[in-house]
């Protein structure tokens, strides 16, 4: 019993941390003194089913200051080079970079498709998205408006188009449960976790870390150690809170696609170089098989059937408090809807993405 309590007094104390850090959000306006020059660089593999709303949506952008988009299709087998070409050859801050099929395969060609997009940018602030994505119109406004002298990396945030299914449904709340914790890490500047769909940083500490190179022998990475390896050369983070600028982004359909989507992104948990991260990961982690395990041992009466509804309730109370207030916050309530289910949903990912992620029990794209 001693060490439950002494799991879930970390859980709570790590979302008192959460809650403390989305109240110092604040949201900045986006009518720029002055316009940096930004290089958005977007790696694309075979995704001609989405690409061309890509496009649109990066065209539509508002941004008033110089701005690029870099293209770098990685050996792609469908139409997305023609696409790719068709729309941009009349747009002179639209660029298409290819990666020949004679280069071969590599174990994590995104990473080396970044770094040949990176290198061509021609602007001092970089910033990333994918091709599936779908930027609002003031992406670029938003996240520009939150650089000054002394904030180095901006992070955005992101949200799971909804479907009208289960799937995508339990998706929304999960990612914005993750896009909570991501905003409250930046806001006590200590971003522990970060994503490529919204994420700018500066050129020069960009260099400084060894870029997307110093990442090429790991799955994943691409966003969040790419943070951590930048940290020792930034001033400040920042996070762009404007509820309006979520990037949206497709779900997958199915159960089965989700788990192997959520141990893709736990894959890069173990090349976090300070353990402390690691060791606080290992506790969270311990929380959730706790969760998951001790409903069955107290059924076999190995454990007080006060251990598992003792411990649910108290996950259940401070991520619903969490929830409650970032979805408050991100004015996104209806998502409260699918709270519960995703509670369950959420457990069941957690407990098998890390162990699937860290012995690589999944295919990449």
């Amino acid at each position: 019993m001693v060490f439950f309590s002494l799991l879930f007094v970390v859980y709570g104390s790590f979302m008192l941390y959460i809650l403390l850090g989305l109240k110092r959000l604040r949201s900045k306006n986006v009518n720029h003194q002055k316009y940096p020059e930004v290089s958005i660089v977007i790696p694309v593999h075979n995704e001609d089913t989405s690409l061309l709303k890509t496009l649109k949506a990066l065209k539509a952008q508002n941004y008033a200051g110089k701005w690029e988009v870099i293209w770098v299709n990685d050996r792609s087998t469908d139409q997305s080079q023609a696409i790719l070409q068709e729309f941009c050859h009349d747009l002179d801050h639209f660029k298409v970079l290819s990666i020949s099929k004679t280069e071969g395969a590599v174990p994590y060609a995104k990473k080396r498709a970044m770094d040949l997009g990176f290198t061509a940018a021609q602007y001092d602030i970089l910033m990333s998205t994918d091709a599936d994505c779908l930027p609002p119109v003031n992406w670029i406004s938003s996240m520009l408006a939150n650089f000054s002298t002394d904030v180095d990396i901006v992070q955005g945030p992101k949200e799971v188009i909804n479907e009208g299914n289960l799937v995508t449904s339990i998706q929304q709340i999960d990612t914005l449960g993750f896009v909570l914790m991501e905003a409250a890490f930046y806001s006590h500047q200590n971003p522990l976790l970060s994503s490529a769909p919204s994420l700018a940083y500066r050129k020069s500490i960009y260099e400084k870390a060894g870029g997307m190179k110093a990442l090429f022998h790991q799955s994943g990475g691409d966003d969040d150690v790419l943070v951590q390896n930048m940290m020792p050369f930034m001033n400040k983070v920042a996070y762009n809170f404007d509820p309006e600028s979520a990037v949206r982004t497709q779900g997958v359909q199915s159960f089965k696609a989700l788990f192997v989507q959520r141990a893709r992104w736990a894959a890069s948990g173990s090349s976090y170089a300070s353990p402390i991260y690691i060791a606080f990961l290992l506790s969270i982690y311990l929380c959730f098989l706790s969760l998951l395990l001790t409903p069955f041992l107290a059924l076999f009466s190995l454990i007080s059937v006060k251990i598992p509804i003792l411990i649910w309730s108290v996950k259940l109370l401070f991520d619903l408090l969490m929830m409650g207030y970032g979805c408050i916050k991100f004015r996104r309530l209806k998502f409260l809807l699918y709270f519960f289910p995703a509670q369950l949903v959420q457990v069941l990912l957690v407990v098998w993405a890390a162990p699937a992620g860290h012995f690589k029990w999944y295919s990449w794209k």
